[in-house]
């Protein structure tokens, strides 16, 4: 989609995109263009085990997005 996905160091699972492909759409509708982009994501990884994107922060740098991925609880 045009991101260039790069893994942040850390204590959780997290992915730096940038640049955004929509930008001018996603500054005016982050709403919009941001959920489209997690619900990507989360379909992406739906079959992945054990794995989960837990979140999108939109915009933590004017040019960066942040996906937070954890793993999952074992199903009992």
């Amino acid at each position: 989609m045009g991101c260039q996905p790069e893994l942040i160091a850390g204590n959780t699972l997290s992915i730096g995109l940038r640049p955004c492909p929509y930008p001018d759409l996603a500054k005016e509708q982050p709403d919009t263009v941001c959920r489209l982009h997690l619900g990507l994501m989360r379909g992406l990884l739906d079959d992945a085990d054990p794995w989960k994107v837990t979140a999108l922060e939109p915009y933590v740098t004017p040019e960066l997005c942040v996906v937070r991925i954890a793993a999952m609880e074992p199903v009992s």
